[in-house]
């Protein structure tokens, strides 16, 4: 392992190629062949949103200006997805993909026991944390299915929040996705640790629409990066107290971003010229396309928003596919929620039925539609 670094004390960090190279993609390829233990994805010093290090909520936080190029950010994200008994499959699928893609930092975070216990006994070969929610409180139990399945849906969002702040405050970076998010090429996550951002956000429709009104935008609760830093820890622990035990993330993470940051966004006349069209359907027509930057004046952590084709969010079967594609957030229907792990397991396929990607080009499943300069959803 070699020895401590000689200011934080951490373990040495294993280097990577940095982002963009043949190499890079080979070095994680490589990493298949290892066991989980050997990854040795490190951890810094534990960060500490103490008085000493960061404000309380509703200061100005004047960080270190940037962590651009700086090398002991690498190897320090975590790539998780949720899952409880009944999206176990999916959560398979998601880190079969993910692992056929070259990543090597993902892991499946159990929120439940039965979960965790069948891929202890039958599944050993994925890596898995238990982060488990508290049992649904009693003065829900008695709800009709659907309700009561929201409530824990609810739980669920609120406790990967929770999940999410102890990973930060323990050093490492995490890339937090749903496991219906579906991964189409490598990204490496060097692009985001060594760039001078501390959050990035995929774009999301119109929903909260008084959010989408003050912003003009808004983002997606279920895929993002992280990163370990004081002004981001801030940022998580206003998310974790404004949920509590059960919440609807994507309104709590919208409202944050659009009433209580101070954000200022970059948006210029040229990022608004560039959106979607779709005069069938409103909650498509007229969103933003490009990508931009933000600050908060409140915690002075630095945010970016990936192109709305990169991080896709729109139809499971598009017209016309989108262009240098990362991740695709699809519109997933089904009429119960008995159904929903299963449409969303379908999903990966009709994604690759439509749209050939590195992942599909694996298979022969791929039906040969071209991607286009934008795409038409």
């Amino acid at each position: 392992m070699g020895q401590p670094n000689a200011t934080t004390g951490a373990p040495p960090i294993q280097r990577e190629t940095l982002p963009g190279t043949a190499a890079a993609k080979d070095q994680h390829r490589n990493k298949l062949n290892e066991t989980p233990d050997a990854r040795q994805l490190q951890p810094s010093s534990p960060v500490k949103a103490s008085p000493s290090t960061s404000p309380s909520i509703g200061s100005i936080w004047f960080k270190h200006d940037t962590q651009a190029g700086d090398a002991t950010q690498l190897n320090r994200t975590k790539i998780v997805g949720f899952i409880n008994e009944g999206y176990k499959h999916v959560g398979m699928r998601w880190y079969d993909r993910l692992t056929a893609l070259g990543y090597t930092e993902h892991v499946i975070i159990a929120t439940d026991n039965a979960t965790s216990s069948v891929f202890e006994t039958e599944h050993p070969q994925y890596r898995i944390e238990a982060a488990y929610r508290p049992m649904l409180p009693k003065e829900f139990w008695t709800l009709k299915f659907g309700q009561k399945m929201r409530k824990e849906v609810e739980m669920l969002f609120a406790y990967r929040w929770v999940y999410l702040l102890e990973q930060l405050k323990a050093g490492y970076h995490v890339l937090i996705t749903d496991v219906d998010n579906i991964f189409s090429k490598y990204h490496p996550m060097s692009d985001m640790e060594l760039s001078e951002f501390d959050v990035f956000h995929a774009l999301e429709t119109k929903h909260p629409a008084n959010v989408f009104e003050a912003m003009g935008f808004v983002v997606c609760g279920g895929m993002g990066w992280f990163r370990s830093s004081p002004s981001t820890i801030q940022f998580i622990q206003l998310m974790v107290d404004r949920c509590g035990d059960r919440c609807d993330d994507q309104v709590v993470l919208n409202s944050i971003l659009a009433f209580d940051l101070g954000m200022h966004w970059n948006l210029t006349d040229w990022h608004k010229s560039f959106r979607t069209t779709n005069k069938n359907n409103t909650r498509m027509d007229g969103l933003l396309k490009k990508s931009f930057t933000g600050v908060s004046n409140t915690t002075g952590h630095k945010v970016k928003l990936w192109d709305q084709e990169f991080a896709y969010r729109g139809a499971n079967d598009p017209d016309v596919c989108p262009i240098n594609n990362w991740v695709s957030m699809p519109f997933v229907i089904f009429v119960s929620r008995w159904e929903g792990g299963n449409a969303k397991y379908k999903s990966y396929d009709i994604w690759d039925s439509y749209c050939p990607n590195e992942y599909s080009n694996m298979t022969t499943t791929a039906k040969g539609r071209r991607p286009s300069e934008s795409a038409k959803i």
